[in-house]
């Protein structure tokens, strides 16, 4: 029999594994991507650029290219187009789910009733739609009970999702999960307090077969940004073998039989909770990177195989390493420069570094899981050496921001920026997103070494400790003006709030500030 052919949808980053792997495996490439220039397009053996939403685009793409030669599969991972691979699939008889089964894989309220239906553990829920009142929602929401989450029905990578304690915040919530919306539906569901878990599985004929369950560690609330994850979890056997259990449970009732799955999973009071399952892999460097670094096992080129008609293959464990991938994050404005990336990749144990920042790009703080500046992906025989390699290579890159730029200002000291009018309101509220969160609210003074080590445990996102944060800082020649000032000075104070809301980066920045604007210099440090 000659080599399978089989029709990619995406050629980015994350579609680069599954790339690699046909080739490896001798199987011809048909890919598509909406970008032209997507950077795997020239491992391809043929190349269409096709919107991926256009579902009819891709069939007809697809017909003609297996009417020229073959078509025996198509296949995503790490996009949000499983719904997009299970048109094409059902549309040409190619192995896969039902269309409608990917809706419900998609469409996190079809998704809910399906777990409700099947009495698969999942958040009490409700759906919004943009003609709602928000007395309505409001009422609907006590029903279900606070605090509550709120997100769009078919989007991924957290866009639009936040955290609502009170009623009051509910209507900005509701108006910006809309803005992410495809059509229009947002859901609230009741916020589920505990660890989260990421699961990837492949399934054949209705058998689950788990790859491996990885820890997630979520941050900066309301939203829900995921910093990184770990693989494999490091909770015993038998919590392991529950979550894998709901998991599967929410698997066949949303009615995966043939291809592959991927599910956040809560670990709320009253056990497991299911989140979302997709009918993907997952993204995130997860599937592609993290499985393979620490088991040797492939989900990627198991789901191909199933997506070709195929049984997936040995799934045998072949190591037993542990990897950890963590992002790298900046507070908003305008990159002057990004140094430290070679330094990251020379530290042993560093197995992939993935640049997102260059010098001139706009950077913001991130309010979902598309926002990051970069990711850093470890493996060591322990999950101490894995973790350590992978906030090392963090802490290696720093990323300089241009000073006096009001964006970065108004993240750093919310609506009150020293010396500006402020016009039409807006502006991050300083609650959020903190590096050093319990730092702002304490009366200490980091001019005085005294002060700032005796909160010496505090560590940001990255692990890096305050005392190491201002032993870099105070090498800097403009540290001596801030000591210089009185200790109560407006000055003093927003140092302090540089350095709990941006770390490193909001040090460097006010210090970058007073060095090189004279007005900035006296508009920051004395302005009330």
């Amino acid at each position: 029999m000659s080599a399978p052919h089989i029709l990619i949808l995406g050629a980015g980053v994350m579609q680069l594994p599954a790339l690699q792997i046909a080739k490896r495996e001798g199987w011809t490439t048909a890919v598509v991507d909406g970008n032209p220039e997507a950077v795997g397009r020239n491992l391809a053996d043929t190349f269409g650029h096709v919107d991926l939403r256009d579902r009819e685009g891709l069939v007809a793409w697809a017909q003609a290219y297996r009417d020229r030669r073959r078509l025996d599969g198509v296949f995503t991972a790490g996009t949000d187009f499983s719904t997009s691979v299970a048109y094409v699939a059902e549309r040409l008889g190619l192995p896969g789910i039902p269309f409608e089964t990917a809706l419900d894989a998609s469409d996190k309220e079809r998704m809910r009733r399906r777990f409700a239906e099947a009495g698969v553990p999942s958040p009490p829920f409700f759906a919004v739609r943009a003609e709602e009142t928000p007395l309505l929602v409001a009422a609907r929401a006590r029903e279900i009970g606070f605090p509550v989450v709120v997100k769009p029905v078919d989007n991924m990578g957290a866009r639009g999702v936040v955290r609502i304690d009170d009623a009051d915040g509910l209507p900005a919530a509701v108006e910006e999960a809309l803005r992410y919306s495809g059509d229009g539906r947002v859901l609230v569901e009741r916020f589920i307090e505990g660890p989260e878990f990421s699961i990837d599985a492949v399934v054949r004929h209705g058998e689950v077969v788990i790859c491996g369950v990885a820890d997630r560690d979520i941050r900066f609330p309301p939203w829900f940004i995921e910093i990184g994850h770990t693989m494999p979890t490091e909770r015993d056997p038998a919590l392991r073998r529950d979550l894998e259990r709901v998991f599967s449970l929410g698997v066949r009732a949303l009615g995966i039989t043939n291809g592959a799955a991927k599910g956040d999973i809560f670990l709320g009071p009253q056990g497991p909770v299911v989140g979302e399952i997709a009918a993907r892999l997952s993204g995130g460097y997860m599937s592609g990177w993290t499985y393979p670094y620490s088991s040797g096992i492939e989900p990627t080129r198991a789901a191909m195989r199933i997506a070709l008609g195929l049984p997936p293959g040995e799934l045998a464990p072949l190591r037993a390493h542990v990897s950890a991938e963590r992002a790298l994050l900046s507070v908003p404005g305008i990159v002057r420069e990004v140094e430290g990336f070679d330094r990251a990749r020379a530290i042993p144990g560093v197995k992939d570094v993935f640049e997102r920042v260059a010098a001139g790009d706009h950077v913001v703080f991130p309010r979902n899981n598309v926002e990051k500046c970069g990711n850093v992906i470890a493996s060591a025989v322990t999950r101490a050496g894995a973790l350590q390699a992978a906030l090392q290579a963090i802490r290696a890159v720093e990323i300089r921001l241009q000073p006096a730029v009001h964006e970065t200002e108004r993240f750093l000291w919310g609506n009150a920026v020293p010396g500006r009018s402020e016009s039409g309101g807006g502006g991050e509220p300083r609650t959020e997103g903190a590096f050093y969160p319990a730092l702002e609210a304490m009366p200490i003074d980091l001019c005085e070494v005294a002060s700032w080590k005796s909160v010496e445990g505090h560590t940001d996102y990255c692990g890096r400790t305050l005392g190491e944060t201002m032993s870099v800082l105070q090498q800097c020649e403009e540290f001596a003006v801030v000591a210089d000032l009185p200790p109560d000075s407006p000055g003093r104070v927003r140092f302090r709030i540089a350095v709990s809301r941006g770390g490193l980066q909001g040090g460097r920045f006010f210090l970058d500030t007073i060095r090189e604007d004279p007005t900035a210099r006296e508009r920051v440090c004395f302005a009330e």
